[in-house]
């Protein structure tokens, strides 16, 4: 269950760390 969590926090900052870096690419 602990991984399963820590799998999906990992996800959600990995798509975040892109949107921010397509955000300043893109600005």
């Amino acid at each position: 269950m602990l991984s399963c969590l820590d799998r999906r926090v990992r996800f959600f900052y990995w798509t975040l760390a892109i949107w921010i870096g397509h955000g300043i690419i893109h600005f």
